[in-house]
């Protein structure tokens, strides 16, 4: 079990002393997994009984204990991190992967040759939509969207008769 998880488990048996130790050990995991209970009860500005106290209010046998937790804690957020980032990485490059270049080339070519640029959106494209029509503008292509799906079949024919 987590530090934080103690915490709140045990939060009736903590006082503001207690809670401010915690918020303390939870901000520099790094360091106090580093330090001796002297040291940081003085960094803290008490004394290393109540740092030993708090230790077993949470569960632990010690301030010890309290440390090799911490250094489990720390390992396995790292590990964490980098399962997501690998698997970030991972979902990007497949994303590439199913990328058609030729496809990409063409749609890139006809954007660059329209005279006007018309998006129609209905539901959770319209976002999408609008931020094209946006980012067109911006590198001076002529852009519109529209959301109502009864007006796309007017806008079509009025668009080929000009």
């Amino acid at each position: 079990m987590f530090l934080e998880e103690r915490a709140q488990k045990f939060e009736y048996k903590l006082n503001d002393t207690d809670d401010q130790i915690i918020e303390y050990i939870v901000n520099n995991k790094k360091l106090v997994v580093t330090m001796s209970i002297q040291s940081l009860a003085a960094s803290l500005y008490t004394v290393p009984n109540t740092i030993t106290r708090l230790c077993k209010k949470l569960g632990y046998d010690g301030y010890s204990h309290l440390k090799n937790s911490l250094k489990e804690e720390l390992h396995t957020e790292l590990k964490g991190q980098d399962m997501v980032e690998n698997s970030l990485y991972t979902t990007v490059q497949k994303t590439f992967d199913l990328m058609d270049m030729d496809k990409i080339k063409l749609v890139t070519r006809l954007l660059r040759e329209a005279k006007n640029i018309l998006f129609f959106g209905v539901g959770d494209s319209v976002i999408f939509c609008e931020m094209m029509v946006k980012n067109l503008k911006v590198a001076g292509k002529q852009s519109d969207y529209s959301i109502h799906p009864h007006e796309i079949r007017p806008i079509l024919i009025w668009r080929q008769r000009r």
